[in-house]
């Protein structure tokens, strides 16, 4: 299989200044209202990663040897490869503008599904905001194909007065999106009401006892040097010296897998991490995610040249990231945003296809942080950084 060149090396860039993921903090536990529900906080299976529940399910579905596996063209490379070591045929659906499935495309897949022998399909909830799932559910459905919705993006929400990950056959969770854990992967089973229960191995005591000191380490070193310090503003970028390098053709094929190992496969995840992401205060976080959501929706929405990917935040949305399109020279606007050392995630080397949308996204859509961690101080260095470097690409362009 093909994938994109990944065009950006951490090496090559500052450390963030701010962390992308959450951190371990007091106020966030020992403190649970009750409020945040989630499908995926009572008995569940909790695998190393997210990748490896995917794999578990697929593998319980019989998605191996060319069975035919429907994924979107717009994603990271972990929700290809475990489809790609079962050795499936992999289909990819095209995407909209708001990462919604192109229904035409989609239709003639499920309705011919028995020719191309596609037996499952994949819908992630990206960023934390739902899919039209019981549309998507009523349609797999209708043409005997499995459902599994990747909540990856997505631990908390409803959909139709249901919880989110309640819909498909399989739902699968990444709680290091969420919390400070160090690994976990959850999986529902939505036939079973409950969870799969494989036969996962568990890692050593002595393994166990390091993952719970390193969590404690954490916990003590970031309350102690957490501060309400003031950032440094950033001074307009040297555009004259970003050389824009002709980006490559030709897409590369990796051997091997990137993201997947299969010795994992059927590892458990820390019993820190499950821990960690049984006794948040669920409630709280929810809140506080929401907060920086629409604090950087307020920051943004004056400046040229970028805009919201999801420009309102409707009630029970808890997001993941805030996702915002750059919409003018996105390779230099990234180049002086990683630069100045504001976190971000961009999927660049994702699986080839003719999508539009993904390939006009794998360069122009970046995951900024709103985790309940974040000051406000934090929060308005990054909303700052952003505003100064673009304005400065708008203005070069006026």
């Amino acid at each position: 299989m093909l994938f994109q060149t990944q065009l950006a090396d951490a090496a090559d860039y500052p450390r963030p200044v701010v962390p992308m993921h959450s951190e371990m903090m007091c106020g966030n536990w020992f403190n649970n209202d009750g409020v945040g529900k989630s499908i995926f906080l009572d008995e569940r299976s909790f695998f190393w990663q997210g990748r490896y529940a995917l794999a578990a399910a697929l593998i319980e579905l019989g998605i191996v040897d060319e069975v035919g596996i429907l994924l979107p063209s717009y994603h990271c490379r972990s929700l290809v490869e475990p489809a790609q070591f079962l050795r499936a045929k992999i289909h990819f659906y095209p995407m909209q503008e708001n990462l919604s499935p192109m229904k035409d495309v989609l239709l003639n897949f499920l309705e011919n599904a028995r020719q191309t022998l596609i037996k499952v399909m994949v819908i992630p909830h990206y960023f934390g905001f739902p899919q039209q799932i019981e549309e998507l559910a009523e349609l797999c459905a209708s043409e005997n194909v499995y459902l599994i919705e990747d909540c990856a993006h997505a631990f908390y929400g409803k959909v139709g007065g249901n919880l989110i990950g309640s819909y498909g056959q399989f739902a699968i969770a990444s709680p290091r999106k969420f919390f400070p854990t160090e690994n976990g992967g959850v999986l529902v089973d939505n036939r079973k009401k409950g969870c799969l229960n494989p036969s996962l191995k568990r890692l050593s005591k002595v393994s166990e006892v390091k993952s719970i000191v390193r969590s404690i380490v954490q916990l003590i070193n970031c309350n102690s040097s957490r501060s309400n310090r003031m950032f440094e503003p950033i001074q307009a970028p040297d555009l004259v010296s970003f050389k824009n390098s002709t980006l490559p053709d030709a897409p590369i094929c990796k051997a091997g897998f990137k993201c997947f190992e299969p010795a994992k496969l059927n590892v458990s995840g820390y019993k820190a991490s499950q821990w960690i992401m049984n006794n948040a205060s669920h409630g709280k976080i929810i809140v506080a995610r929401r907060k920086n959501y629409n604090k950087w929706l307020e920051g943004v929405k004056n400046i040229q040249d970028c805009h919201a990917l999801f420009n309102t935040l409707p009630e029970g949305v808890v997001p993941y990231v805030f996702p915002l399109v750059l919409d003018c020279k996105p390779e230099m606007a990234f180049h002086f945003l990683k630069m100045a050392g504001v976190p971000m995630l961009r999927w660049e080397d994702m699986a080839v296809t003719d999508c539009e949308v993904s390939n006009n996204y794998r360069l122009s859509l970046i995951q900024l942080p709103c985790h309940q961690s974040l000051s406000d101080e934090q929060l308005d260095w990054m909303i700052n950084t952003v505003r100064v470097v673009i304005s400065s690409i708008s203005g070069e362009n006026a």
